[in-house]
């Protein structure tokens, strides 16, 4: 799933909801904010520790500058730094992703992401300040069910799909990962979805819980051996299992 977080100038990032959405979407984490017309990237951080630390750092020592932070959850490609996002585009531009691409084939080395990164860096950057190729590069996310956000060098940030994600408190977020689950607990560095021994019980066993987004709902089971909830089944192109493919499987 992952989540991109923008935090404007001067707002403020709970970190409650930094911890949530780390904890939802842990394999590698990063952020970007711009200084003296360039973007700064700092990514590969795998304990929430360490991005935590780097992160706050970065704030209270910039503290006129937006951020821009995501969390990722691998749906391809190796999970280790090269993969974290933001992706740099320019020496002044930063991109970072939420979703599947269904049109871009990741690869064992590189996600989806990084793959459109790369090309898209081939572009002439001009491009990047021209209103129409903003309003195209937008469609291609919305076709993709996908979300994105650009940072550029001089503060500016444009969100791609921005309808899809929600405003709180001052800062955007792709999607509500950044929220507790019913159920959810850490202990130290474990964590586990508590759905039997809960408050929830009753839901989680009439409806269940979709293994894309992680929330209480009703999930249907796909052909690669999922339970999803229909909104991720659309997301990243799975198809529902027939009766007849299920008795095969378990056969």
């Amino acid at each position: 799933m992952c989540i991109i977080i923008v935090k404007p100038a001067g707002e403020v990032i709970p970190e409650e909801h930094l911890e949530q959405a780390w904890w939802r979407n842990s394999d590698g984490g990063g952020f970007a904010y711009p200084k003296n017309g360039k973007v700064i990237i700092q990514k590969g951080f795998f304990s929430f520790d360490a991005f935590l630390k780097t992160y706050s750092r970065a704030v209270k020592e910039n503290p006129s500058a937006p951020f821009l932070v995501h969390f990722r959850l691998s749906t391809g490609g190796k999970i280790d730094g090269r993969n974290c996002h933001p992706f740099r585009i320019a020496d002044d531009l930063a991109l970072a992703h939420n979703g599947v691409f269904g049109s871009i084939q990741a690869t064992d080395e590189k996600s989806d992401t990084k793959v459109l990164a790369r090309r898209i860096h081939r572009l002439d950057r001009s491009l990047f300040s021209n209103e129409d190729f903003l309003w195209l590069l937008e469609r291609f996310f919305v076709a993709e069910h996908s979300k994105g956000v650009l940072l550029f060098g001089s503060g500016k940030h444009v969100i791609l799909n921005e309808e899809t994600g929600s405003w709180k408190n001052g800062c955007w977020y792709s999607n509500n990962t950044y929220q507790p689950l019913a159920g959810f607990r850490k202990h130290g560095t474990d964590v586990y979805y508590d759905c039997w021994n809960s408050l929830y019980r009753d839901e989680c066993e009439k409806n269940g819980r979709c293994e894309y987004c992680l929330e209480l709902t009703t999930v249907r089971k796909s052909k690669s051996g999922y339970e999803l909830c229909r909104d991720c089944m659309a997301m990243i192109g799975e198809e529902v299992i027939t009766t007849t493919e299920e008795r095969e499987v378990q056969s």
